[in-house]
């Protein structure tokens, strides 16, 4: 019978040296043969592929986003250019022959409008187109009057376009009987009122207005411009989406009203004692100069903040019978001055 020795004959090994730490030597790879780019290797274990982001797609649209910066930037700079070398037309001279009270309805699409006191009998309106050097197209702006006895409007038609955003447009010089009742629309540009007496209602879109001399009923409106007066007496409406608004040497009747959304309210002038007035805005401040013997009875209220500061360190001034005034403001300061 084997010994279990013999039946399993022991394998031959080596004593581990003692200190010695063992560790499984690499193997030798073969040296490269002539055909060692097509060597099999073993596959990876577990190998996972995974999609790699691209590195480039941002800042690809952000180059795109810089190149339509710049287009705007030279398109701007080139509108500058060309504003400055745009050519002016002026257009036929249109007179109306009016007898007693007149009145006069404006629109114009782009341009200026300025109106003021002529002659007694009569309305002439000069008209003038300016065009652009170069890169305007799709002109056909012209301007079409109606009379209907002392009913009169001017109107600008049609449209213009350009490479280089400025587009042509018509400016309106208007003579009138001073005491003509005016109705003005101008979509985008500023309007002037000049020594005036008759009921007025002038609005523009995207412009400034600029008016002095103004007597009577008063309703001045502009999108996102400012409103200046000076000498301004009668019931006012002036109001403005985002503008700042000015009045000086102005005396309020009736019921009248100051409103801006976000812009500044500067008024200097007086109260009668027969109205009443509010002047408010969304978020800006409020400044009143009134006389040191005014006869008011302020109100006065800030929404966020209580930033009120009022010379005459009280609400009721003066005797009666005094004028209600209402002073409003969403976030800004009211400050009232005694002068």
């Amino acid at each position: 019978m084997q010994s279990e020795q013999s039946r399993y004959p022991q394998q031959n090994s080596y004593p581990r040296q003692v200190g010695y730490d063992y560790e499984p030597q690499p193997k030798d790879e073969p040296p490269p043969g002539p055909f060692a780019p097509y060597n099999y290797t073993e596959p990876r274990q577990n190998y996972r592929a995974t999609a790699r982001r691209s590195r480039w797609r941002r800042p690809k649209y952000l180059w795109v986003f810089i190149c339509m910066l710049v287009l705007l930037a030279v398109g701007g700079l080139i509108n500058g250019q060309l504003s400055s070398t745009s050519s002016s037309q002026p257009l036929a001279v249109h007179t109306a022959v009016v007898t007693g009270k007149s009145s006069l309805h404006v629109r114009n699409t782009h341009g200026y409008v300025h109106i003021h006191p002529g002659n007694t009998n009569t309305i002439v309106v000069t008209p003038t187109k300016h065009t652009p050097a170069v890169g305007a197209f799709a002109d056909n702006l012209n301007v079409s009057y109606d009379q209907n006895g002392n009913d009169n409007t001017v109107h600008v038609d049609g449209s213009s376009a350009s490479f280089f955003f400025s587009s042509a447009s018509i400016d309106l010089d208007i003579s009138v009987p001073a005491s003509s009742a005016l109705d003005i629309y101008n979509a985008s540009g500023p309007i002037v009122l000049t020594n005036l007496s008759g009921q007025i209602s002038a609005e523009t879109g995207s412009g400034d207005i600029q008016a002095t001399h103004l007597q009577g009923s008063i309703a001045l409106k502009t999108g996102s411009g400012d409103i200046q007066t000076n000498t301004l007496n009668g019931t006012a409406d002036i109001q403005s989406g985002s503008g700042n608004l000015m009045l000086q040497n102005a005396q309020l009747q009736g019921n009248s009203v100051l409103h801006t959304g976000s812009g500044n309210i500067h008024f200097n002038g007086g109260f009668a004692t027969s109205g009443i007035y509010k002047l408010d805005s969304g978020s800006g401040d409020i400044e009143l100069f009134v006389p040191a013997d005014a006869d008011l009875m302020l109100t006065t209220h800030t929404v966020s903040g209580n930033n009120i500061q009022n010379d005459f360190n009280t609400d009721s001034i003066g005797k009666s019978p005094q004028a209600p005034v209402a002073v409003i403001t969403g976030s800004g300061a009211i400050h009232v001055h005694k002068q």
